[in-house]
């Protein structure tokens, strides 16, 4: 018996238009070697990618995959493989968040982000990516909090949160 035993997402948000990385685990529980084993992998249930595997018994193998999402939202990611008298464990699926950009906050003594603040150098640095095209792109959304706002405000809406001088902060 052949069993998809895991599958998951390398990052816990994918970028639109970006690589996303995906590994998966195929564990044969029997005593023969299945070789040229179909898995598939699909995503919002359309056929993304097929690899051939050779899984000896009381083995598992981890594949690797790379796909990328052009809209944003929900994503219904799925690994297959052929059925046979168990058809229960031959699928293992889940959902992924493709987002436009990470939200980041910068969170400062004041909101001043003047040239030559520390605020300032941390806000170009996340402006300053690129595409392997060299084309900029804005995979981070960037807002800044003085030190008093956050206590008032929800972080979890933020993917990554950045102190600017924290010995400084009130």
């Amino acid at each position: 018996n052949l069993s998809i035993i895991d599958l998951r997402c390398h990052y816990q948000k994918v970028l639109v238009g970006r690589m996303a990385s995906f590994s998966s685990v195929v564990r044969n529980s029997g005593g023969s070697l299945k070789s040229q084993t179909a898995i598939d992998l699909l995503v919002d249930g359309n056929l993304i990618s097929s690899q051939s595997v050779e899984v000896p018994p009381g083995e598992a193998i981890t594949t690797l995959w790379q796909t990328q999402f052009s809209t944003p939202g929900q994503h219904l990611v799925e690994v297959r493989i052929e059925d046979d008298r168990l058809r229960l464990d031959n699928q293992r699926m889940l959902y992924v968040t493709a987002v436009d950009n990470h939200r980041i906050a910068i969170v400062a003594n004041s909101l001043d982000t003047h040239a030559g603040s520390t605020a300032y150098f941390i806000q170009k640095a996340l402006a300053s990516g690129s595409n392997p095209n060299g084309v900029k792109t804005d995979q981070f959304k960037v807002e800044f909090l003085s030190s008093t706002m956050i206590a008032e405000r929800d972080l979890n809406c933020f993917d990554g949160i950045v102190l600017c001088d924290p010995c400084l902060l009130d």
